[in-house]
Protein backbone atom coordinates (compact mmCIF):
# COMPACT_ATOMS: atom_id res chain seq x y z
CA UNK A 1 0.00 0.00 0.00
CA UNK A 2 1.64 3.31 -1.09
CA UNK A 3 2.16 6.54 0.23
CA UNK A 4 -0.23 7.96 -2.46
CA UNK A 5 -2.93 5.65 -2.28
CA UNK A 6 -2.94 5.84 1.49
CA UNK A 7 -3.41 9.58 0.71
CA UNK A 8 -5.97 9.41 -1.50
CA UNK A 9 -8.38 7.43 0.93
CA UNK A 10 -7.59 9.67 3.72
CA UNK A 11 -11.08 10.96 4.66
CA UNK A 12 -13.02 8.58 2.67
CA UNK A 13 -15.00 8.19 5.63
CA UNK A 14 -16.38 11.47 5.58
CA UNK A 15 -17.11 12.00 1.92
CA UNK A 16 -18.83 8.05 2.38
CA UNK A 17 -20.65 9.47 5.20
CA UNK A 18 -21.45 12.96 3.34
CA UNK A 19 -23.91 10.62 1.19
CA UNK A 20 -26.32 9.61 3.71
CA UNK A 21 -28.85 10.93 6.05
CA UNK A 22 -28.42 8.05 8.54
CA UNK A 23 -25.47 6.82 9.12
CA UNK A 24 -26.45 4.37 11.95
CA UNK A 25 -29.21 3.10 10.54
CA UNK A 26 -27.64 2.12 7.04
CA UNK A 27 -24.80 0.30 9.90
CA UNK A 28 -27.98 -1.60 11.20
CA UNK A 29 -29.34 -2.47 7.80
CA UNK A 30 -25.49 -3.60 6.39
CA UNK A 31 -25.38 -6.11 9.31
CA UNK A 32 -28.61 -7.79 8.61
CA UNK A 33 -27.68 -8.16 4.66
CA UNK A 34 -24.72 -9.93 5.86
CA UNK A 35 -26.34 -12.45 7.86
CA UNK A 36 -28.48 -13.40 4.92
CA UNK A 37 -25.23 -13.04 1.92
CA UNK A 38 -22.35 -14.69 3.65
CA UNK A 39 -24.40 -17.94 5.11
CA UNK A 40 -22.50 -19.99 2.29
CA UNK A 41 -19.63 -19.10 4.76
CA UNK A 42 -20.85 -19.50 7.73
CA UNK A 43 -18.81 -23.10 8.31
CA UNK A 44 -15.87 -21.73 6.82
CA UNK A 45 -16.33 -18.93 9.64
CA UNK A 46 -16.50 -21.11 12.09
CA UNK A 47 -13.88 -23.07 11.45
CA UNK A 48 -11.14 -20.08 11.16
CA UNK A 49 -8.65 -19.17 13.27
CA UNK A 50 -7.92 -16.08 11.68
CA UNK A 51 -9.48 -13.92 9.49
CA UNK A 52 -8.48 -10.54 7.42
CA UNK A 53 -10.59 -7.08 6.82
CA UNK A 54 -8.53 -6.34 4.26
CA UNK A 55 -9.75 -2.57 3.38
CA UNK A 56 -12.01 -2.65 6.27
CA UNK A 57 -13.41 0.87 5.95
CA UNK A 58 -15.34 2.03 8.53
CA UNK A 59 -15.70 -1.41 10.47
CA UNK A 60 -18.91 -2.65 8.86
CA UNK A 61 -18.33 -5.98 7.98
CA UNK A 62 -15.83 -6.27 11.18
CA UNK A 63 -18.97 -5.89 13.49
CA UNK A 64 -20.48 -8.92 11.10
CA UNK A 65 -17.40 -11.01 11.26
CA UNK A 66 -17.03 -10.70 15.03
CA UNK A 67 -21.06 -12.07 15.89
CA UNK A 68 -20.19 -15.08 12.98
CA UNK A 69 -16.20 -16.15 14.28
CA UNK A 70 -14.35 -16.93 17.51
CA UNK A 71 -11.20 -16.35 15.38
CA UNK A 72 -9.07 -13.58 15.93
CA UNK A 73 -9.74 -11.03 13.35
CA UNK A 74 -7.66 -8.35 12.22
CA UNK A 75 -8.96 -4.87 10.04
CA UNK A 76 -6.47 -2.98 7.43
CA UNK A 77 -7.24 0.19 5.89
CA UNK A 78 -5.34 2.98 4.68
CA UNK A 79 -7.64 5.35 5.86
CA UNK A 80 -7.55 7.61 8.91
CA UNK A 81 -10.89 8.58 9.31
CA UNK A 82 -12.44 5.08 8.34
CA UNK A 83 -9.86 3.45 11.18
CA UNK A 84 -11.27 5.63 13.43
CA UNK A 85 -14.92 4.75 12.64
CA UNK A 86 -13.77 1.45 12.73
CA UNK A 87 -11.81 1.10 16.31
CA UNK A 88 -14.80 3.22 18.11
CA UNK A 89 -16.89 0.69 16.59
CA UNK A 90 -15.43 -2.68 17.77
CA UNK A 91 -14.21 -1.12 20.97
CA UNK A 92 -14.90 -4.09 23.58
CA UNK A 93 -14.71 -6.51 20.68
CA UNK A 94 -11.51 -8.42 22.06
CA UNK A 95 -10.95 -10.46 19.31
CA UNK A 96 -10.41 -7.59 16.95
CA UNK A 97 -7.45 -5.50 16.11
CA UNK A 98 -7.23 -2.81 13.44
CA UNK A 99 -4.46 -1.12 12.26
CA UNK A 100 -3.36 0.84 9.52
CA UNK A 101 0.04 -0.90 8.96
CA UNK A 102 0.05 -3.84 6.33
CA UNK A 103 3.01 -5.45 8.25
CA UNK A 104 0.72 -5.96 11.16
CA UNK A 105 -1.86 -7.73 8.92
CA UNK A 106 0.46 -10.30 7.96
CA UNK A 107 -0.24 -13.77 7.43
CA UNK A 108 -1.01 -16.90 7.38
CA UNK A 109 -5.44 -16.37 7.51
CA UNK A 110 -7.78 -19.11 6.73
CA UNK A 111 -10.47 -16.34 5.26
CA UNK A 112 -9.32 -12.90 3.70
CA UNK A 113 -12.12 -10.65 3.12
CA UNK A 114 -11.58 -7.58 0.61
CA UNK A 115 -15.34 -6.04 0.80
CA UNK A 116 -15.59 -3.45 -1.99
CA UNK A 117 -11.89 -2.29 -2.25
CA UNK A 118 -10.85 -3.76 -5.66
CA UNK A 119 -13.10 -1.11 -7.62
CA UNK A 120 -11.05 1.65 -6.01
CA UNK A 121 -7.33 0.03 -7.19
CA UNK A 122 -6.18 1.39 -11.01
CA UNK A 123 -5.42 -1.32 -13.64
CA UNK A 124 -1.39 -0.86 -12.86
CA UNK A 125 -2.11 -1.86 -8.85
CA UNK A 126 -4.42 -4.84 -9.36
CA UNK A 127 -1.46 -7.53 -10.05
CA UNK A 128 0.48 -6.48 -6.78
CA UNK A 129 -3.43 -6.41 -5.25
CA UNK A 130 -3.93 -9.39 -5.50
CA UNK A 131 -0.40 -10.39 -4.38
CA UNK A 132 -0.89 -9.20 -1.37
CA UNK A 133 -3.99 -10.83 -0.51
CA UNK A 134 -3.26 -14.26 -1.80
CA UNK A 135 0.15 -14.53 -0.09
CA UNK A 136 -1.56 -13.58 3.21
CA UNK A 137 -3.52 -17.25 2.95
CA UNK A 138 -2.98 -20.30 4.93
CA UNK A 139 -2.55 -23.22 2.88
CA UNK A 140 -6.28 -23.79 2.21
CA UNK A 141 -7.19 -20.90 2.79
CA UNK A 142 -9.75 -18.71 1.04
CA UNK A 143 -10.22 -15.29 -0.65
CA UNK A 144 -13.41 -13.53 -1.05
CA UNK A 145 -13.80 -10.48 -2.47
CA UNK A 146 -17.27 -8.27 -2.64
CA UNK A 147 -17.46 -5.69 -5.46
CA UNK A 148 -19.79 -4.08 -7.55
CA UNK A 149 -20.95 -6.28 -10.77
CA UNK A 150 -20.07 -4.42 -13.86
CA UNK A 151 -22.30 -7.16 -15.92
CA UNK A 152 -24.95 -5.13 -14.77
CA UNK A 153 -25.60 -1.96 -16.57
CA UNK A 154 -27.75 -0.57 -13.84
CA UNK A 155 -24.95 -1.10 -11.04
CA UNK A 156 -22.39 -0.07 -13.22
CA UNK A 157 -24.20 3.13 -14.43
CA UNK A 158 -24.39 3.73 -10.20
CA UNK A 159 -21.71 2.90 -8.79
CA UNK A 160 -19.29 4.36 -11.36
CA UNK A 161 -21.43 7.48 -11.36
CA UNK A 162 -21.46 7.64 -6.86
CA UNK A 163 -18.02 7.44 -6.00
CA UNK A 164 -15.16 9.33 -7.79
CA UNK A 165 -12.57 7.31 -6.64
CA UNK A 166 -14.26 3.73 -8.28
CA UNK A 167 -12.01 3.42 -10.92
CA UNK A 168 -12.94 -0.14 -12.44
CA UNK A 169 -15.89 -2.58 -12.26
CA UNK A 170 -15.12 -6.20 -11.85
CA UNK A 171 -17.03 -9.39 -12.71
CA UNK A 172 -16.33 -13.17 -11.86
CA UNK A 173 -14.59 -13.53 -15.15
CA UNK A 174 -11.92 -10.63 -14.52
CA UNK A 175 -11.44 -11.68 -10.84
CA UNK A 176 -10.81 -15.38 -11.84
CA UNK A 177 -8.01 -13.85 -14.73
CA UNK A 178 -6.57 -11.80 -11.80
CA UNK A 179 -6.28 -14.88 -9.61
CA UNK A 180 -5.14 -17.59 -12.27
CA UNK A 181 -1.07 -15.90 -12.46
CA UNK A 182 -1.40 -16.69 -8.79
CA UNK A 183 -2.19 -20.51 -8.99
CA UNK A 184 -5.50 -19.41 -7.87
CA UNK A 185 -9.17 -19.53 -9.08
CA UNK A 186 -13.16 -18.50 -8.21
CA UNK A 187 -14.40 -21.68 -7.18
CA UNK A 188 -17.75 -19.99 -5.87
CA UNK A 189 -20.10 -17.33 -6.74
CA UNK A 190 -22.56 -15.44 -4.71
CA UNK A 191 -25.04 -12.23 -4.63
CA UNK A 192 -24.50 -10.03 -2.14
CA UNK A 193 -27.23 -7.68 -2.73
CA UNK A 194 -30.12 -7.47 -2.40
CA UNK A 195 -30.87 -9.11 0.19
CA UNK A 196 -34.42 -9.62 1.78
CA UNK A 197 -34.56 -9.05 5.94
CA UNK A 198 -37.20 -6.62 5.87
CA UNK A 199 -40.19 -4.99 4.01
CA UNK A 200 -38.58 -2.68 1.93
CA UNK A 201 -35.57 -4.89 1.06
CA UNK A 202 -37.83 -7.35 0.10
CA UNK A 203 -39.75 -5.35 -2.47
CA UNK A 204 -36.19 -3.84 -3.74
CA UNK A 205 -35.21 -7.79 -4.03
CA UNK A 206 -38.89 -8.39 -5.87
CA UNK A 207 -37.84 -5.50 -8.40
CA UNK A 208 -34.55 -7.04 -8.85
CA UNK A 209 -35.78 -10.12 -9.83
CA UNK A 210 -37.92 -8.51 -12.42
CA UNK A 211 -35.69 -6.64 -14.49
CA UNK A 212 -33.28 -9.50 -14.05
CA UNK A 213 -35.67 -11.07 -16.01
CA UNK A 214 -35.51 -7.90 -18.71
CA UNK A 215 -31.69 -7.80 -18.48
CA UNK A 216 -30.60 -11.48 -18.69
CA UNK A 217 -31.53 -11.85 -22.23
CA UNK A 218 -29.88 -8.91 -23.65
CA UNK A 219 -26.98 -10.09 -21.77
CA UNK A 220 -26.90 -13.40 -23.37
CA UNK A 221 -27.31 -12.37 -26.64
CA UNK A 222 -24.82 -9.85 -26.12
CA UNK A 223 -22.32 -12.73 -24.65
CA UNK A 224 -20.20 -14.17 -27.06
CA UNK A 225 -19.71 -18.10 -26.59
CA UNK A 226 -22.47 -17.88 -24.08
CA UNK A 227 -22.95 -21.29 -23.40
CA UNK A 228 -19.30 -21.99 -23.08
CA UNK A 229 -18.40 -19.68 -19.92
CA UNK A 230 -17.11 -20.54 -16.95
CA UNK A 231 -19.54 -18.57 -14.64
CA UNK A 232 -23.10 -17.31 -15.01
CA UNK A 233 -24.20 -13.59 -16.22
CA UNK A 234 -24.65 -12.88 -12.72
CA UNK A 235 -27.33 -9.52 -13.10
CA UNK A 236 -27.17 -9.01 -8.89
CA UNK A 237 -26.07 -5.05 -8.04
CA UNK A 238 -22.85 -6.36 -6.07
CA UNK A 239 -21.56 -10.12 -5.50
CA UNK A 240 -18.65 -12.20 -3.63
CA UNK A 241 -16.29 -14.34 -5.41
CA UNK A 242 -14.73 -17.01 -2.96
CA UNK A 243 -11.19 -17.33 -4.22
CA UNK A 244 -9.08 -21.05 -3.63
CA UNK A 245 -5.81 -22.44 -4.64
CA UNK A 246 -6.69 -23.66 -8.34
CA UNK A 247 -6.12 -27.93 -8.59
CA UNK A 248 -3.21 -29.38 -10.98
CA UNK A 249 -4.06 -28.02 -14.35
CA UNK A 250 -6.96 -25.37 -13.51
CA UNK A 251 -4.74 -22.12 -12.91
CA UNK A 252 -5.36 -20.84 -16.13
CA UNK A 253 -8.67 -21.43 -16.03
CA UNK A 254 -10.88 -23.88 -18.16
CA UNK A 255 -11.41 -23.05 -21.62
CA UNK A 256 -8.42 -20.65 -21.99
CA UNK A 257 -8.25 -21.40 -25.26
CA UNK A 258 -11.76 -21.76 -26.37
CA UNK A 259 -14.26 -19.99 -28.59
CA UNK A 260 -15.44 -16.77 -28.37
Amino acid sequence: MNEATAERFADYSLQVAAKFRRRDALLANRLKLFRRAYRPLRAALGGARRVLDWGCGSGDLLLFLAEATRAEIVGFDPSRSQLDCARSRCEGLANVRCTSDPRQAEGPFDLVFSSHVVEHVPDAELAGFFRALLTRLAPGGKLVVATPNGLNPLAHAFYMASDVTHVRMHSPFTLNELAAPHGYQVTAVHRETPQSYDLLSSAKTAVWWLSSGLLKPFMLATAGGVRGLRFPLLMAPTFYCVIERASVGEAGGSGACGAS
